[in-house]
């Protein structure tokens, strides 16, 4: 989650600094920070479930995945990010000592009340400029719901598809196949508006 800008404006290198020290991340845009605030246990349960589902399909691809935090750069100097889940592709992210990623292949946003308009909008708008990025992926933690933006053949063109049923599969074939299930998203997930105790594992 988002809060308002909380400091004044901040040039890149002092944001870079900033963020080196402080315990609280912080995403960038136009020269005003805003404080990632804390997740719910349904947002961390379904971060985790995504993460894990995927570490073991990479095992055999030049892929690397990360969790919440490391940045993504949207624009040079201007624009950086913290996604959910971020999956790249590319050697040249490759770098364990950087604190940041340039060329995402899969950006993953789990919506909040706070966030869901800047997901859909501004952010989803900057994503798409990116070369590298083949899916975005927004998933809801209040109902059972996972939108898939992907791009079509290297172009500026994105297919939308959600998925609602615990029995459809999400599949990401220009990540070597990498698929998950919305059972396998969803599991140990009880919705408050749910008639009883069962989750959709």
């Amino acid at each position: 989650m988002l809060t308002k800008p909380t400091i004044g404006y901040l040039s890149p290198e002092e944001y870079f600094a900033l963020e080196a020290q402080s315990e609280t991340r912080h995403e960038y845009y136009n020269g005003e920070i805003f404080a990632m605030a804390g997740t719910s246990q349904n947002h961390n349960t379904i971060a985790l479930n995504m993460a894990f589902a995927f570490r073991d399909q990479l095992k055999s691809k030049s892929c690397l995945l990360f969790i919440e935090q490391i940045k993504v750069e949207l624009a040079v100097n201007t624009h950086y990010t913290y996604p959910d889940l971020v999956i790249s592709c590319d050697p040249r992210d490759d770098n364990g000592k950087a604190h940041k990623i340039n060329y995402p292949a899969l950006v993953i946003e789990i919506l909040s009340e706070s966030t869901a308009e800047y997901d859909r909008g501004l952010k989803r708008q900057k994503y798409f400029k990116l070369d590298s990025l083949q899916y975005y992926i927004l998933v809801s933690q209040d109902i059972c719901m996972v939108e898939v933006y992907e791009r079509i053949n290297n172009t500026q063109i994105w297919q939308f598809c959600d998925y609602e049923l615990p029995t459809d599969i999400v599949y990401l074939s220009k990540l070597g196949d990498l698929q998950i299930s919305v059972a396998q998203i969803y599991e140990n997930i009880v919705f408050e508006n749910a008639v009883d105790d069962t989750s959709t594992q």
